[in-house]
């Protein structure tokens, strides 16, 4: 086990990255580089301890990324195990090396509570692939995470499968906007970085935090650095993704996401409150899937939340686990005894 934030940040720089070079299905959250961004800026003003852990069980080795987080009720706190950036990032599983079908899940999540044995009261990992969650901690996971396949087929084809509705909806969002002047989508290359920093930092940023606008109140401490240390390094190193909708030159709407592995995650949109009746941000979504589509992406992952203008596109509903943990404790026994009768979640 590696405890603290300097031997985190040297375990992610060394062993962690090994491991991922052997991983069996790693996706954009494992990255050393994204983790680090998540721990230097929104982990460290939460003042979580980081740890990474180590399960070797079947052949297989899972690396779990995981903070420790203090909960403070009125009453009572708690600590609680959860994922690295749990409340951010889409999946929560652990890095796999092996093939996960030789491990015992449960031993596996077994050994990690009894690793953290002292340390958390509880563990919390919201959305897990169901070949990794086992029996014994799991339960159904609060929100779906849809998925656009993306490949084999045209945007025109993947557009007839949606309802009349929805495919008439974009072409008369289309067409609306092209009304009024030039409309292209703009996806910032490795060598722009500064100019997408400068777009984070003044239009993106006012039109996110628009107390009139769809994300009002969704800004929390530490969020604008965190993004912008994922912008400012990882548009360069080829894993964040920024794009902007731009009408006659000028930005209407954005999106920052990740991406590794011709898979783009779909994280931050926003749009300009002043152009909200044309809803830019659906038509610079069916522009960017028409170019991923083009450019011979694999799929989008649109992440926690069926919202309707998700479910549109006809994406897939993978399913998800989530895993709760109690520790062996008297005191962590009170605790899971407490939600069991109030109905809350161990947060």
């Amino acid at each position: 086990m590696y405890a603290g934030r300097e031997a985190v940040h040297a375990c992610l720089a060394t062993a962690w990255r090994d491991a991922l070079a052997r991983a069996h299905a790693p996706h954009v959250f494992h990255l050393p580089a994204v983790q680090m961004a998540w721990l230097d800026t929104i982990g460290r003003l939460r003042e979580v301890e980081p740890l990474v852990v180590r399960v070797a069980h079947g052949g297989v080795e899972a690396w779990f990324s995981v903070a420790i987080h203090t909960y403070r009720g009125r009453l009572v706190s708690r600590r609680v195990c959860e994922a690295v950036g749990q409340d951010y990032f889409g999946y929560d599983e652990p890095l796999v090396v092996g093939d996960p079908a030789t491990a015992d899940w449960d031993a596996v999540w077994s050994a990690l509570r009894a690793a953290l044995a002292g340390t958390a009261d509880s563990g919390l990992f919201r959305s897990v692939d169901p070949r990794l969650a086992g029996t014994r901690f799991s339960e159904p996971a609060g929100d779906e995470s849809p998925v656009l396949r993306l490949e084999g087929e045209s945007f025109d084809r993947l557009l007839a499968r949606c309802s009349a509705n929805h495919r008439g909806d974009i072409r008369r969002r289309v067409r609306r906007l092209e009304q009024r002047g030039d409309l292209a989508l703009h996806i910032f290359g490795p060598a722009e970085a500064p100019a997408a920093v400068a777009e984070l930092a003044g239009p993106f940023w006012a039109a996110f935090t628009d107390p009139g606008g769809s994300h009002a109140g969704q800004e929390r401490p530490g969020l604008r650095d965190f993004v912008t240390r994922l912008v400012q390094d990882g548009v360069p190193a080829g894993h964040t993704h920024v794009s902007a909708l731009r009408l006659d030159g000028r930005a209407i709407a954005w999106h920052v996401g990740l991406q590794s592995e011709r898979r783009l995650y779909w994280w931050l949109p926003a749009h300009a409150e002043a152009w909200a009746e044309y809803s830019p941000g659906k038509v610079l979504l069916a522009r960017l899937i028409e170019r991923l589509m083009g450019d011979g992406w694999a799929e989008l992952h649109f992440q926690t939340g069926s919202q309707r203008y998700k479910l549109a596109w006809q994406p897939t509903l993978p399913p998800r686990r989530a895993v709760r943990w109690y520790a062996r404790t008297a005191r962590a026994g009170l605790l899971a005894a407490y939600d069991r009768l109030s109905g809350l979640h161990a947060r």
